[in-house]
């Protein structure tokens, strides 16, 4: 049975400049009118992101992943990041609207 889109889990890379890797990570499950952050999806996502930028010597620029319309509580994503990239040498920059990190 062939494949139909990317899978739950699964990091599609684009390179839109020479130094630029954008990591497009499926985290939610497909088809819901406002998805549902998957945290466990989230957490090999963030692997597979972790050992791009080890390999490259990159940093990561991200917004708060998953506070959206995907619901996602901050302080489990904000752990995810800390351990996938962050206690692993990654150093990870969040940019966000406004002041604040969402809570």
């Amino acid at each position: 049975m062939a494949r139909s889109g990317p899978q739950l889990g699964e990091v599609l890379w684009s390179a839109p400049a020479t130094r630029i890797q954008l990591a497009h990570l499926v985290v939610e499950h497909a088809g819901r009118t406002q998805g549902l952050l998957d945290l466990d999806a989230l957490d090999r996502c963030l692997g597979e992101v972790a050992a791009r930028a080890l390999q490259f010597g990159a940093t990561v620029h991200t917004p708060p992943l998953g506070t959206g319309l995907a619901q996602g509580c901050w302080r489990e994503v904000r752990a995810l990041l800390e351990t996938n990239l962050i206690g692993r040498g990654v150093t990870v920059v969040v940019h966000c609207l406004g002041s604040r990190l969402p809570a």
